[in-house]
């Protein structure tokens, strides 16, 4: 499978590393995402609406959230931000 980081997910990873944020629970997503596992509800995966469509966003901690995109046509893996909701909406 390819992942895809867009830019704006790369400007938000160098914001959560200063910030100390622990990435191993954004690594074991990850790996969950690319193996086609499905996540605990501690994630709260759903799909988003509006200008979001047809995006999912799963919640890593309470208030660190991901934004991506399953290609299952094209088996890609599209990252398009991380961070908190009053960051990202």
């Amino acid at each position: 499978m390819e992942i895809i980081t867009k830019k704006q997910f790369e400007k938000d990873i160098k914001k959560l590393k200063k910030q100390q944020k622990d990435f191993s629970i954004l690594e074991t997503v990850l790996e969950l995402l690319i193996s086609d596992k499905i996540l605990e509800r501690k994630y709260k995966n759903h799909p988003l609406v509006g200008n979001w469509k047809p995006c999912w966003e799963i919640h890593l901690e309470p208030d660190w959230l991901l934004i991506y995109f399953r290609d299952r046509t094209n088996d890609r893996l599209i990252l398009y931000r991380t961070g908190s909701h009053s960051e990202l909406f």
